[in-house]
């Protein structure tokens, strides 16, 4: 479930997981991201930005199965995973992602230096 949003204004919103890009401001970026786990009772982002921490970045349930996180992101390369319900899953709509020592692979989101222009 991964819509494309490579030049939008602040704050982007990734309708799904996977994005491969984003284009962001040098300071922080608040970046949305919205899932959906229907069945899920817990939902959590873990990756480089939270230092891999499972529970640290919880995603908000908004109802009918749709999740809901804002990450504020300098730009820069983040690799990440869910943690749906104690399970780390692969986002398997991901556009890019890198083998983990663990025999899966971590998502990949590239947030790029707007350069000022919309």
């Amino acid at each position: 479930m991964v819509e494309s949003a490579s030049r939008v204004p602040a704050p982007a919103i990734i309708e799904s997981p996977g994005h491969g890009a984003l284009t962001a401001g040098a300071a922080d970026e608040n970046i949305s991201f919205k899932w959906v786990f229907p069945n899920a009772k817990q939902v959590c982002i873990a990756g480089s930005f939270n230092h891999w921490q499972p529970t640290a970045t919880p995603l908000k349930n908004c109802g009918d199965g749709n999740w809901l996180l804002e990450l504020a992101l300098k730009p820069g390369r983040y690799e990440y995973r869910f943690v749906v319900d104690g399970k780390w899953m692969d986002d398997p709509l991901s556009y890019s992602s890198s083998p983990n020592p663990f025999g899966g692979h971590n998502s990949v989101l590239v947030v790029n230096v707007r350069n000022g222009k919309n």
